[in-house]
């Protein structure tokens, strides 16, 4: 039995949004990076958080697992057009939101699917230029069988 689904509900996101048209040119990357990458639009897979874990049923051998995976979306752009980089910001919010209503499962490793939760936005002044950012939830459910 697999111990947890979040290493493949991960593996799978990241293949599903590498692979969108309206993601093209953006940076998708597995966690946080340990030093900050040349793209200027970026979409990090992060850590699940909130995991609960209990048993479907006694000596069933199914656990079912459900948990929060974090999404951090940035967007730099340099100039004064804070609107253009916070816009951009939410198109690529739309793209994995989309991503994710279309493929629910995603790809049959969830039991209940994924769906958005809350999240944080902001768009804040930089040196020289916008920098729009924010954290998405993704609710994710699922069961894990022994095999």
């Amino acid at each position: 039995m697999a111990y947890s689904t979040i290493p493949a509900a991960k593996a799978q996101l990241l293949t599903t949004l590498q692979a969108r048209s309206g993601l093209a040119g953006v940076l998708v990357a597995w966690g946080l990076p340990a030093k900050l990458p040349e793209e200027s639009e970026r979409v990090y897979i992060d850590d699940a958080i909130n995991v609960t874990r209990e048993w479907a049923g006694i000596g069933s051998f199914v656990i079912d697992e459900e948990y929060t995976l974090r999404v951090h979306v940035e967007v730099y752009q340099a100039g004064d057009d804070q609107r253009a980089c916070e816009e951009r910001m939410w198109q690529i919010v739309a793209e994995i939101e989309q991503a994710a209503v279309l493929d629910v499962t995603l790809a049959n490793v969830l039991k209940w699917g994924a769906k958005p939760g809350a999240m944080d936005p902001k768009c804040q002044p930089t040196e020289d230029g916008w920098l729009a950012f924010v954290t998405l939830n993704l609710d994710c459910g699922a069961r894990l069988r022994a095999t």
